[in-house]
């Protein structure tokens, strides 16, 4: 949905026109945004802001950079904010709604729905409702604030409850993801993991310069103790695919992976 609306729905309905040339790389898009007049929008990703800010050099002038696709950490906002001197936004959406509401990321955790786009009380917990539309239940978990404002607690498949607390992979990958040196991880729910007090999480990072007993040390004093990894699995990189997103069995692939590795090295 974030791909469809930026990149064909903006231009229809707006003074817009997006680009179409290669952009993998950061000098790609450094090029392609010194290419197109002002005002210019970045639209991205966390992972790509975090690689367009270790790559150097700043960009041309900006008037506003979108994220989506992942929770944005509040420390990476800034620093975009610093460097580029525009102001960052996040997109809120989901498969079954579009894209429904957007926040300044440094302003707070609150999210304000669109124009006419409100929050409605659903069998299922809470929707999201719009003219001509019916109420839509969400897949995420999220606390009203009112009719058009909400706090996002993450996806209901990711909810992981131990010893009777209760945290949000994603929450606990933005605490990771926000410590220097690590460029990219993740937090992992194997399927073995039962719900017993003693089970505990696993967590996957890209950290070249850093060990994984300093990052283990740093988590304990920003999270629960419970929701501390088990084990820290240092990789070359996370197997995301093109939309930067990480799928899960990809994880999982990676961590049987690691697992082999270590026992053919025992």
């Amino acid at each position: 949905m974030y791909g469809f609306e930026t990149t064909v729905l903006l231009p229809l309905h707006a003074a817009a026109a997006g680009w179409c040339g290669p952009t993998f790389f950061p000098e790609d898009m450094r090029a392609a945004l010194a290419a197109v007049p002002e005002p210019r929008l970045l639209v991205t990703t966390p992972l790509q802001m975090s690689t367009l800010l270790r790559a150097g050099p700043g960009l041309p002038r900006l008037r506003a950079v979108i994220s989506a696709t992942a929770p944005l950490d509040a420390a990476l906002a800034a620093e975009a904010e610093a460097r580029w001197q525009a102001p960052v936004l996040e997109i809120f959406g989901a498969t079954e709604v579009g894209s429904i509401a957007s926040r300044r990321t440094l302003e707070g955790d609150a999210w304000a729905t669109y124009p006419g786009v409100a929050l409605a009380p659903v069998a299922e917990g809470v929707g999201i409702t719009a003219p001509h539309a019916p109420a839509v239940p969400l897949d995420d978990q999220v606390e009203a604030l009112g009719p058009d404002r909400f706090r996002l607690l993450g996806r209901r498949t990711d909810i992981v409850k131990l010893g009777g607390h209760r945290a949000s992979l994603a929450g606990l990958n933005r605490i990771l993801l926000g410590l220097d040196g690590v460029e990219d991880g993740a937090f992992v729910l194997p399927e073995a993991l039962n719900p017993s007090a003693t089970a505990r999480l696993l967590a996957v990072v890209v950290a070249p310069q850093r060990s994984a007993d300093s990052i283990l040390q740093e988590l304990r004093g920003r999270m629960d103790p419970l929701f501390l990894p088990r084990r820290i699995i240092r990789v070359p990189a996370l197997p995301r695919n093109e939309l930067g997103k990480l799928p899960r069995q990809r994880l999982l692939d990676l961590l049987a992976q690691s697992d082999a590795c270590a026992s053919g090295a025992a």
